[in-house]
């Protein structure tokens, strides 16, 4: 899809975005579009730097250069990559378009969800709640193959921004595309994008790694302390008996 057919007429209304938003980062905030199954990220703050603050010219460019650029970096990558083909359909969250809303641009991106219908965990999410399984390791390690083959910058990745599309059996970015830099060399070379993609890959594997080291521990604890107090406590855990007879 074309960026400049899918942007909103500017001369409508803006979309007002009533509910709550669903979801809330630094600079951003995701909010349902009723009746669709279309999600609505809109920029909705700056994050400070404190040295910006001082000086009011720098603080200007800085607040024009975060509420432009990364946007329009991150619309070219989705449209730049649309074409990879399946591979990249499965792991990059859908985007529909651009809309305007009263709080600012909104990307429109199609909601990844759960089969009972709630939005899709992210995979630290899947780890902390024990449901990093098997599958869900294997679906990350075909996730981050696509991710340092694909040619997509994505710079902003970590366990909250992939989450788990259940149904498909599949890991999916849905934030962090394009590139953040005043120059995105990344961009420039695609040998440079792919070497710190494959730094990146590791970092996120070494990251779930520990996560679910550290997850494993804390309920194998938990679990020993509940086999020690009911020890104490004259009950055994292991033959389901509340008392031993």
């Amino acid at each position: 899809m074309s960026i400049s057919a899918s942007v909103s007429d500017n001369s409508r209304s803006p979309l007002r975005l009533l509910e709550k938003p669903l979801a809330s980062g630094m600079s951003r905030e995701v909010y349902a579009l009723p009746g669709t199954n279309m999600l609505v990220k809109v920029q909705t703050k700056i994050p400070p730097r404190r040295y910006f603050q001082n000086i009011r010219l720098l603080y200007l460019v800085r607040r024009f250069y975060k509420a432009i650029v990364p946007l329009r970096r991150e619309l070219r990558e989705y449209e730049r990559v649309a074409q990879e083909g399946p591979r990249t359909a499965r792991h990059l969250q859908h985007f529909a378009g651009v809309v305007s809303t009263d709080r600012g641009t909104g990307i429109l991106v199609k909601a990844v969800r759960r089969r009972n219908g709630a939005l899709a965990m992210t995979l630290q999410d899947a780890i902390e709640s024990g449901q990093y399984s098997q599958q869900t390791d294997a679906a990350l390690s075909e996730f981050l193959d696509w991710l340092v083959k694909s040619e997509i910058v994505a710079v902003d990745v970590h366990l909250k921004n992939i989450v788990v599309d259940e149904k498909n059996g599949a890991l999916v970015l849905i934030d962090g595309i394009g590139d953040k830099t005043f120059l995105p060399v990344r961009s420039w070379f695609s040998w440079l994008n792919r070497s710190y993609k494959k730094r990146l890959a590791q970092s996120i594997y070494a990251e779930v790694a520990q996560r679910f080291m550290r997850t494993a521990l804390s309920n194998r604890t938990v679990l020993l302390l509940f086999v020690f107090a009911g020890t104490m406590l004259g009950i055994d855990i292991s033959d389901g008996q509340l008392i031993d007879g």
